[in-house]
């Protein structure tokens, strides 16, 4: 793929054109038995491959697609994170005096009971190494993941900051390498 094709694309957002071609050797070396039966065809795109679709916060649950599949495609165990918590609806549809219907009450948010303030987004377990990501697409890191950051150091884990797969690739080299 070209320079100008892949800016077109909106994984242009997430990853450089370098980072793109590493994603897709990954996938080519990943259906090698393919390519060498003449069946090319059969090879995923790296779109494909990582399931990437238009969806609502595209750019970081795309990111947290590739690196989770990437992980686990390299053997490691990895569980995403779920920080959120659900909407209550206490409202009613109710008649007021004139027989009109109104609607009275309203919807509270309600954070799960399990939820661990300021824990990553992906936790990752393999080679010895426990790793947890914090994916950042746009925001800052809020005081409570600074002090989760410093406690899963402080006993010997990891804990990475990323913003696109370039960044991941480059945590992954020095992950392995530790």
């Amino acid at each position: 793929m070209t320079e100008q094709k892949f800016k077109r694309t909106k994984l242009s957002k997430i990853m450089s054109l370098e980072a793109y071609r590493a994603l897709e050797a990954f996938v080519r070396n990943k259906y090698k038995v393919f390519i060498a039966t003449g069946k090319e065809h059969c090879v995923p795109s790296v779109a494909d491959y990582f399931k990437v679709n238009g969806s609502y916060q595209w750019y970081s649950k795309t990111l947290e697609k590739i690196i989770i599949k990437l992980l686990r495609d390299a053997g490691w165990i990895v569980k995403r994170i779920d920080n959120s918590g659900k909407y209550v609806d206490k409202r009613e549809i109710v008649e007021d005096v004139i027989g009109r219907p109104r609607i009275i009450g309203s919807t509270n948010y309600v954070p799960d009971k399990n939820v661990i303030e300021g824990q990553a987004d992906i936790q990752a377990f393999g080679r010895g190494i426990y790793w947890e990501l914090e994916l950042k697409t746009t925001d800052r890191q809020s005081e409570a993941q600074k002090q989760h950051q410093k406690q899963v150091e402080q006993q010997g884990g990891k804990y990475s900051i990323v913003r696109t797969v370039d960044d991941f690739l480059q945590e992954y080299e020095k992950v392995n390498n530790r």
